[in-house]
């Protein structure tokens, strides 16, 4: 059996680690923000939506309103969520995770009443975050990686301060001056009437700073203080709305959660889904391109790409299955008739 990632010293004996701690993204998923088996998945990646995971929970009638049918056999044999992992910790250090995970879902709730709360633990608070990071970053979900060199640090400050209470960690964390090194800002976006309507997204290229959005959080993340104001620094879809240097935590006496206005986060969120709609269908073009060129030896026409692309955006298929690979396959067809 594999070493668990955290410790490196116990067998790597957990089964169903979550990637991002699965009350932070349940309400994504669920209306009702319950965190397992209720997920309706549709993950959005080159072939699009075809990679879709329904909790164990889901009615057949709810994956039949989504899909427009059953799931095939092949489908439920498959069904795998992306967020979930086997055999990466023990169960020891899958235990420590969740006391800083406990801990930051107290200030949530609160946060979520727009209420700040009085003496948040800048410590645990980072804890927390660092570990959502990390273990993002170790298993490079959405192509997401941090350097080599800050993952081993932040995977060593983890490791040494997580603890099986949550005094215990406080007591630990207190000494150890390293865990508010790395300038990091925490901005709360307001939570929508749909919760569904938001995402997770972490930027697989940008380091300065590293940017995350995970449902009702953005997370900037530097790897030293000299980054926040520096001329390189690239905000993704946010320049003019976040101002990094006011809102950045440094070496703080008390941590700072800074609060995004309902209006900046519509027009973040649309910029965003807009530029992963775009990506998607660049990567779509691309493949038809490819596969066009080695069937025909030469490539389409622009009328051969605006007809793939009408026929892929204007099926009657239902939302869960509208850019799968068969309705991808259909749609080249149609575009050489």
């Amino acid at each position: 059996m594999a070493i668990c990632l955290l410790c490196k010293e116990n067998e790597a004996d957990q089964t169903g680690s979550h990637i991002l701690t699965a009350w932070i993204t349940a309400s994504i998923f669920d209306q009702q923000g319950r965190n397992r088996d209720y997920e309706l998945i549709f993950k959005l990646t080159t072939l699009a939506q075809s990679e879709n995971f329904f909790g164990r929970s889901v009615l057949p009638e709810k994956i039949e309103e989504e899909l427009g049918r059953e799931l095939t056999d092949s489908e439920k044999e498959n069904q795998k969520n992306d967020l979930v992992r086997d055999f990466i910790f023990c169960k020891i250090c899958e235990k420590k995770f969740k006391v800083v995970e406990d801990y930051f879902k107290t200030i949530h709730l609160e946060l979520d009443k727009k209420l700040i709360p009085e003496n948040i633990d800048a410590n645990i608070t980072r804890l927390f975050f660092y570990s959502l990071l990390w273990r993002a970053s170790i298993l490079k979900f959405q192509n997401f990686t941090i350097n080599e060199k800050i993952n081993e640090s932040l995977r060593i400050i983890l490791n040494n301060n997580l603890e099986q209470t949550l005094n215990e960690t406080i007591e630990k964390a207190n000494k150890d001056k390293s865990i508010r090194n790395y300038p990091l800002a925490i901005i709360k976006t307001p939570k929508p009437e749909q919760t569904t309507s938001n995402l997770i997204f972490l930027h697989p290229d940008l380091s300065m700073p590293y940017t995350c959005f995970i449902n009702d959080y953005i997370v900037l993340f530097y790897e030293r203080n000299t980054h926040v104001n520096s001329r390189f620094r690239k905000l993704f879809l946010m320049d003019g709305l976040v101002f990094p240097y006011s809102i950045t935590n440094y070496n703080e006496t008390k941590f700072y959660i800074d609060f995004m206005t309902g209006t900046k986060w519509s027009i973040i969120k649309v910029k965003l889904i807009d530029q992963m709609v775009y990506s998607m269908f660049d990567n779509l073009l691309f493949m038809y391109k490819e596969m066009f060129k080695k069937k025909f030896n030469t490539y389409p026409t622009k009328e051969n790409e605006q007809t793939f692309l009408n026929c892929l955006v204007s099926n009657n298929r239902k939302i869960g299955d509208k850019y799968s690979k068969e309705a991808i396959v259909d749609a080249m067809n149609k575009s050489i008739r």
